[in-house]
């Protein structure tokens, strides 16, 4: 039943095969060919680095010379100031968009006698503005504005019937 010749032949292949591998793994690590494939990955991504870093000096030169630009082109009243807060941004451009959309259905409308008129006052210094404009942002409009003050909530009052 129980055969000794197959198991004890069996167990020899195995640690033979064992031997073999290990043999092998050295041979391969001490012909390089794990090290050769290893600089050659580390050789890609330090090129990968160094194009995105090329293509960032790119970008932030790009940047500044559109800030000069913008600068000369547009001087502001105010000081610059960091645009980062999308909130404010995004005020801008939605009450722009909505003049602009006055306008045209203005223009549109008004060949039927139609007439399309929108309220779109400047920065009004109501409590809530005061608590998040800065005092030299405040100082800034004042300096820029034809008539040299702000708006408050009362120059508003009767604007709309």
């Amino acid at each position: 039943m129980f055969d000794f010749r197959y198991h004890a032949v069996s167990l020899v292949a195995v640690l033979v095969a064992l031997v073999a591998g290990v043999l092998l793994g050295v041979a391969i690590g001490d012909a390089g060919l794990v090290s050769s494939a290893e600089k050659s990955v580390r050789e890609s991504l330090r090129g990968d680095v160094d194009s995105a870093r090329e293509q960032r000096r790119e970008t932030q030169r790009n940047l500044d010379a559109e800030r000069r630009y913008s600068t000369a082109a547009y001087p502001l009243p105010l000081p610059p100031m960091p645009f980062d807060n999308f909130s404010t941004n995004a005020y801008g451009l939605s009450k722009s968009g909505m003049i602009y959309m006055t306008k045209m259905m203005s223009r549109q409308a008004g060949q039927d006698g139609v007439r399309v008129n929108a309220i779109a006052p400047g920065v009004t210094m109501s409590e809530a503005t005061k608590k998040i404009v800065p005092d030299f942002a405040i100082k800034g409009l004042k300096a820029g504005s034809p008539m040299g003050m702000t708006l408050e909530p009362d120059d508003l009052t009767g604007t709309a019937v």
